[in-house]
């Protein structure tokens, strides 16, 4: 039987809705309980969105506010970084 060939699909990007998303729960943090169980830092395409989403995520965790000085200091970025 002939091997069939596999092709990998890139899905779509909007970095906007990335960016937009990321605001939202500095805006909305109690939102982020509910969507950490079905988004990862990986799901994410623009690198500094993925590292902010993983502060927030690092913040809940730990019981700190998540605002914006606080998420870039777990993220290591500047604050510039966080108000997209």
């Amino acid at each position: 039987m002939p091997k069939m060939k596999q092709t990998t699909r890139q899905l779509p990007v909007n970095e906007q809705a990335e960016r937009r998303l990321v605001a939202a729960l500095l805006v909305t943090p109690e939102l982020l309980p509910d969507i950490r169980d079905r988004l990862s830092a990986s799901d994410f395409s623009l690198a500094v969105c993925a590292k902010l989403y993983q502060a927030a995520v690092k913040c809940l965790d730990e019981r700190l506010p998540i605002e914006e000085l606080t998420v870039a200091e777990a993220a290591g970025v500047p604050c510039s970084e966080v108000a997209m």
